[in-house]
């Protein structure tokens, strides 16, 4: 009940800071810098971090495709990704998300800068229909062209919360209607196995209907992590030595989707009993809950928690033997980076981020329950920092069998990976 009230609270508050904010563009919008606006272009994706390590696969192509155009991307604040997106547009924006979602004053400010750089186009590459303030910007900025994609089917079937489903009918009754061009839904992917579209192929979709093409390589990529110098600095700093340690990240980003810490020590035992000296990775707030487990844990380890910036913990995955983590950015990162890793995944919206890489050398556990692809209604069924049931269904067995085929494989080989990269196991 708790969950259902605080779900209500949060939608009004931002309805009415959003009601203010609308307010104050009708009064005093800024007009749209309509001088030389045909040469600029926004990318907007407000997703997580790991989506966005996703999201390489598509953005890598596009200045290839607008050679002459000015591309801006916009992407939340304080993630750190900043250098690595300078690769592949001209210029990176960042908002501050939740100050957005419930200042109205910031959100006059912002959305009033971006019209007075101007944009012919807006391309909104967030593949998730309750994403509500891209959707807000991409309408708001006053650009001829505004692209965006419907989202996920699931969601309108069945939105997670009375937040979720508030937002889904505002957006579809006054968002949607104001694209120029919308992407459709893909609905064809709840086929045999049972599984989404992933974000990846949401990505693609939206990318081959923006620009008209379909390319070869739709392999995630990370550049600028292979310096012998970066590489000494991160390893001496954190005193491991390359390819000798493994990454465990026992954290994600919501208690329901996180498999139970007591089982992530079976594995931390088994990685040191292979020889693997373990670094612990995770955020600053995140450092209490590691801390613990290494407490706990009957193997040495290194808590990095918190110590990391992104382009350290990135080094840190490029650098290691193998990554063990929850569906987190961790894991991504590492596919990104070609690098070994096992991911450990719940059912809410399964196949949304799993089951794509290199298949030699990224594995996923997994085991299908009652209540998948539900969009993680089950998490309602648990006590809010517990695993949901179809997390706590994937056993230690499971993934040390998963694992200790893993690490037979890299002992067996220096050179991998030896497939190509699938957007679809």
């Amino acid at each position: 009940m708790f969950r259902h009230t605080e779900s209500y609270l949060k939608f009004f508050i931002k309805r009415g800071a959003g009601a203010l904010r609308s307010f104050l563009l009708f009064l005093r919008a800024a007009p749209v810098n309509s001088s030389g606006y045909e040469g600029r272009m926004l990318i907007i994706n407000l997703e997580a971090m790991g989506d966005l390590v996703i999201f390489t696969s598509v953005l890598k192509h596009y200045k290839k495709k607008f050679p002459n155009i000015k591309i801006f991307l916009l992407i939340n604040d304080g993630m750190g990704m900043e250098k690595v997106f300078k690769n592949f547009v001209d210029e990176v924006l960042t908002i501050q998300y939740k100050k957005f979602a419930v200042d109205p004053f910031y959100g006059f400010k912002f959305i009033n800068k971006l019209r007075r750089i101007g944009f012919s186009k807006v391309i909104n590459h967030d593949f998730t229909v309750p994403e509500i303030i891209g959707k807000i910007i991409a309408v708001g900025v006053g650009a001829k062209e505004i692209i965006g994609h419907e989202g996920q089917e699931m969601e309108f079937q069945k939105p997670h919360d009375v937040q979720q489903k508030k937002q889904l009918k505002f957006i579809k009754e006054k968002i949607l209607p104001r694209y120029t061009k919308l992407i459709p839904s893909i609905h064809e992917d709840m086929g045999k196995e049972g599984t989404l579209a992933s974000i990846l192929q949401q990505y693609v979709a939206i990318y081959e209907a923006t620009t008209g093409f379909k390319e070869e390589d739709y392999a995630t990529i990370l550049p600028g992590f292979d310096s012998d110098r970066q590489t000494k600095a991160v390893t001496q700093k954190f005193g491991l030595k390359p390819k000798s340690y493994a990454v465990l990240n026992i954290n994600c980003n919501a208690p329901c989707r996180t498999w139970p810490a007591e089982r992530f020590l079976k594995i931390a035992e088994f990685l040191a009993g292979e020889g693997f000296d373990i670094a612990l990775v995770g955020s600053g707030g995140e450092f209490a809950r590691v801390k613990e487990f290494q407490e706990n844990c009957g193997a040495p380890t290194k808590n990095l928690a918190g110590e990391t910036s992104f382009r350290e913990m990135t080094a840190l995955v490029k650098h290691c033997a193998l990554v063990v983590a929850n569906d987190t950015s961790t894991i991504h990162v590492a596919i990104a980076l070609k690098k070994p890793s096992l991911g450990i995944s719940g059912g809410g919206k399964f196949g949304l981020s799993v089951l794509y890489g290199y298949k030699d050398i990224n594995m996923w556990v997994y085991k299908r329950t009652e209540c998948y692809n539900d969009n993680w209604h089950c998490a309602f069924s648990v006590p809010y920092n517990m695993s949901s049931p179809c997390v706590a269904a994937v056993t230690t067995e499971m993934v040390l069998e998963k694992l200790k085929s893993l690490v037979a494989y890299l002992r067996q080989t220096d050179s991998y990976p030896r497939e190509k990269f699938r957007a679809r196991f």
